[in-house]
């Protein structure tokens, strides 16, 4: 019944729990899977990995003051960090060892106490998110994978993988220096510390 509405809105609807009213603002529940899933596609020479779990991909929205009976403009802004990784093969065989390697999963690991997903706290106002007191991780392992197989091979042929991988934003993070990545695949885990 009021002249005048606020809207919120988080994208995609399966990365919130409901939006409540909390004081002056709204707030919610966003979550982050620890354990990812990527289907890759054939790009000819290379492959190219999609995030598959939507919910991952958190959007958020917000429009104040919206007169009764109109139309509600929403404009969604990103708010996940969406980071690309591109896992490249010897361009060719380098004496004995084999000539395809099968990727199985990608692992990035954040310095101990960085929350980089579970559950966590959202506020609309800022916005700002506060990492659940249980549950959290400051690892993400991604899976390539197609029916269930572990199928993207790289070789001379087809030499490149290129991922891309979900994670909460994390304030005050200025570089990714500390962090880890580890790659496993059939020839052995391959890892490397960022500085």
């Amino acid at each position: 019944d009021a002249e005048t509405a606020d809207f919120y809105s988080i994208y995609p609807s399966s990365a919130s729990t409901a939006l409540e009213v909390s004081g002056e603002g709204v707030t919610t529940t966003l979550h982050v899977d620890a354990t990812q899933f990527a289907s890759t596609t054939d790009n000819g020479t290379s492959y190219y990995a999609q995030p598959a779990e939507m919910g991952n991909v958190v959007m958020y929205a917000k429009k104040a003051g919206v007169t009764s009976g109109s139309t509600v403009e929403l404009h969604y802004t990103p708010f996940s960090t969406v980071l690309e990784f591109e896992i490249n093969a010897p361009s060719e065989p380098i004496g004995d060892k084999q000539t395809e390697i099968t990727i199985q999963s990608l692992t990035l690991t954040a310095p101990t106490g960085t929350t980089i997903a579970g559950d966590f706290g959202f506020n609309f106002d800022g916005p700002s998110i506060t990492p659940a007191a249980t549950g959290g991780s400051n690892a993400i392992t991604m899976h390539f994978l197609d029916n269930n197989q572990y199928t993207t091979v790289l070789s001379t042929t087809k030499t490149t993988l290129k991922a891309k991988m979900c994670l909460m934003p994390i304030s005050g993070e200025d570089n990714l220096s500390g962090w880890k990545i580890e790659v496993k695949t059939s020839a052995g885990t391959f890892s490397k510390t960022l500085d």
